[in-house]
């Protein structure tokens, strides 16, 4: 039993030292380019929403009113991949961005680009984005393995 419990240990220390790696350059990539909404929002903090997936901005509304500094948008994301949770086809999400201050401000996405969402529950007629990441290869492997990871935590 206390085998078990030390290899168990040694394996959950081995793990979380490739996926500290892995996002690590992953999380240096995405600061390279344009902050998008939710930057504030922890990786490991973000993979505990209900909802991950590769989506295609399809459409975006004009802003609609928000908290001082924040402006919010609803738009539509046909779901490629789902990397946690249940979508598919085109759906519609809230998507809230910092203004300001301008050293905080974040980009929108851009239409036609695909982005990795976080997204909670359908609140009213949306999914409220909880933050977006760019698509690559290292970004998508990198939250992959803090879901498994995640899960992992959540079972014991």
């Amino acid at each position: 039993m206390q085998d078990k419990l030390v290899l168990g240990a040694v394996f959950a220390v081995l793990f979380l030292g490739v996926v500290r790696s892995t996002c690590s350059s992953a999380e240096q990539q995405e600061r390279q380019v344009a902050r998008l909404p939710g930057s504030s929002v922890a990786l490991d903090q973000a993979v505990s929403c209900p909802l991950v997936f590769l989506g295609q901005i399809v459409d975006l509304s004009t802003p609609e009113p928000s908290a001082p500094g924040q402006a919010t948008y609803v738009a539509t994301v046909r779901v490629v991949q789902m990397l946690k949770g249940a979508l598919e086809g085109d759906v519609k999400v809230s998507i809230t961005v910092r203004t300001f201050p301008k050293e905080n401000a974040e980009t929108l996405p851009e239409r036609d680009h695909r982005y990795l969402l976080f997204a909670q529950n359908k609140i009213d007629a949306t999914f409220p984005v909880q933050r977006i990441l760019h698509e690559s290869s290292e970004v998508v492997e990198c939250v992959k393995a803090l879901i498994k990871m995640h899960e992992q935590v959540q079972v014991k």
